[in-house]
């Protein structure tokens, strides 16, 4: 109603995590859609990366994988257009190489889960990621459990615990499961 996109956006966002989180997938889904029309009309190429990038999550929720890793690939390419110009910080980067690894991860597929994670590291920047990095953490314990390094990956789950019951509760089902897994 008064004609600020960038909120209208966010707030799709946050109705768009929140029925994610009660597996609403479907309207979480269109919501993406809605707040990428929205961005795409106003010219908001990083938000629109960034839904770009959400929307190959949700097909990645529906094990289409191609569909996913094409939606990824798409949210890259306008990040890296953005790089190239000079209007985002590669660290901007990480939230592409995160999207790719984790569902690497959750398609069993740790090698190449393990490259993109590489990655993340690789552009990782405290000040300027969009991903925290206990998130990056967590998905290279995952790569080193899986590479029978358990004494590895259960250290480094010990090291981010605090932070995911301070930040991210909902987070630990996904985290203690892992967890598990290296035991």
């Amino acid at each position: 109603a008064n004609g600020d996109t960038l909120s209208a956006i966010n707030t799709l966002f946050v109705h768009t995590n929140i029925n994610g989180n009660l597996a609403n997938y479907k309207d979480a889904y269109d919501m993406l859609w809605k707040g990428l029309s929205l961005a795409d009309l106003a010219g908001l190429d990083l938000k629109k990366s960034r839904l770009i990038s959400d929307i190959g999550r949700y097909y990645s929720f529906y094990k289409k994988r191609e569909k996913a890793l094409e939606y990824f690939q798409l949210s890259l390419d306008i990040n890296r257009k953005l790089l190239e110009k000079g209007e985002i910080n590669e660290a901007e980067l990480v939230d592409n190489y995160y999207a790719f690894c984790s569902t690497y991860r959750e398609l069993d597929d740790f090698p190449l889960a393990k490259k993109y994670i590489d990655s993340c590291f690789l552009f990782y920047d405290s000040q300027h990621s969009p991903i925290p990095e206990p998130y990056l953490k967590f998905e290279a314990a995952c790569i080193a459990s899986d590479e029978g390094e358990y004494a590895t990956a259960l250290e480094t789950f010990e090291e981010q615990h605090d932070w995911f019951v301070r930040n991210e509760p909902s987070y630990l089902v996904l985290y203690y499961t892992y967890m598990g897994d290296a035991y």
